[in-house]
């Protein structure tokens, strides 16, 4: 067999060995790990929300303050700043991923917690006063789910619009309620079709449907709504059965005061054989990226890469405007 010949089946068994050591990885708590990861990532956790001589976590290009992270702890609601910090964690992995297995799993966008509340200022749908956020918007078209966290104001609560462009299909995720969300569905399929028109140049083909996301686990308490969030988008990303329940919110809420922190999910932090995590992976940067794969696979596969058409949350945030206090 030729060197190049040699190079390239090696390449390919690198390739599905991560692919098999991924498909591995859940965000659940696999049984013989729960122990293990839940007295580590307690004490990183206990040791990050205990130490307030660091003012601000920045993850991205957002920026959470040290009270924003303690609210993970406990029984409170997480800010708009915290959503924004975790979707972003979760569209970074998602760069990760492309890098090392394109097609494998969905690609992902997300948009800021802020948004909708400037989408339907006053009450109706202004689409002036989010155009100029959506420059972007054409090149995370081809995404296959777009996640916009939406801050039900009157309740009040937080529940996970799903959009899946490919499929011209809107889910709504609501843990609290059984309500249909019908408006909320509505609203947001007017946006996309005004933003497909306004840079495109054409109507969307084809009729886009929305229904609320059923059979899902639900919270049973009056705060866990901004976890739950989190978790269902960070289920769909990962294509997973969602088997979490309000009981695993906790450990939840600490593993991603530990993600905030360091910038990456814990998922990225190593290799998937690895036993223990190490330092993390900033998915910003291809060259660091490249130096926590192997090296068969980076070399195959970076050519694939698209950083710059990320979808950051505060891609959508206007100058000046704070919502991490709202």
């Amino acid at each position: 067999v030729g060197t190049d010949q040699r190079h390239t089946v090696e390449a390919a068994v690198h390739r599905f060995q991560i692919l098999v050591d991924t498909a591995l990885v859940s965000p659940q708590l696999e049984p013989d790990l729960v122990d293990r990861r839940l007295h580590k990532v307690d004490q990183w956790a206990r040791r990050i929300c205990d130490n307030p001589t660091k003012p601000t976590y920045t993850t991205g290009t957002v920026t959470v303050a040290h009270c924003d992270i303690v609210r993970l702890r406990g029984e409170c609601r997480l800010s708009d700043a915290v959503l924004a910090a975790c979707l972003d964690l979760i569209v970074k992995r998602d760069h990760l991923r492309r890098l090392a297995m394109p097609g494998i799993f969905p690609t992902c966008a997300a948009v800021d917690p802020g948004f909708y509340h400037k989408l339907m200022e006053n009450g109706k749908l202004s689409y002036d006063g989010v155009g100029r956020w959506t420059a972007r918007w054409a090149r995370i078209g081809i995404r296959d789910l777009i996640f916009f966290p939406v801050l039900i104001a009157e309740e009040p609560h937080w529940v996970l619009v799903a959009v899946h462009p490919k499929l011209q299909l809107v889910e709504v995720y609501d843990s609290l309620s059984d309500r249909p969300r019908g408006t909320l569905g509505t609203n947001i399929i007017h946006f996309l079709q005004q933003e497909h028109l306004g840079k495109r140049g054409r109507p969307c083909h084809g009729q886009w449907d929305h229904r609320l996301a059923s059979r899902i686990p639900k919270q049973s308490n009056g705060h866990d709504c901004g976890v739950f969030v989190i978790m269902y988008a960070d289920y769909l990303a990962n294509t997973a059965a969602m088997t979490f329940t309000d009981a695993d919110m906790p450990y939840f809420r600490r593993r991603r005061t530990v993600e905030i922190e360091r910038q990456a999910m814990l998922d990225c932090l190593t290799p998937p054989n690895t036993q223990e995590y190490a330092a993390p992976i900033y998915v910003d940067d291809q060259q660091q990226i490249s130096s926590h794969l192997r090296p068969s696979i980076t070399s195959a596969t970076s050519s694939s890469s698209d950083c710059g058409a990320t979808f950051r949350p505060t891609d959508l945030r206007s100058e000046g405007d704070n919502t991490a206090n709202r």
